[in-house]
């Protein structure tokens, strides 16, 4: 379970590029017995 959390966390920290997303933050809570809860949030420019 922890390295495919950490692919995932690799994914998404390559350069990516766009007009209408200023920036966003990933958290994620470990539950117990390998289960996570994972939130994304996206900062928009309006």
């Amino acid at each position: 379970m922890k390295t495919i959390l950490i692919t995932f966390l690799l994914l998404l920290s390559s350069s990516t590029f766009a007009s209408h997303i200023v920036g966003g933050e990933l958290y994620y809570d470990s539950l117990g017995n390998d289960t996570y809860r994972v939130t994304f949030e996206v900062y928009r420019d309006c």
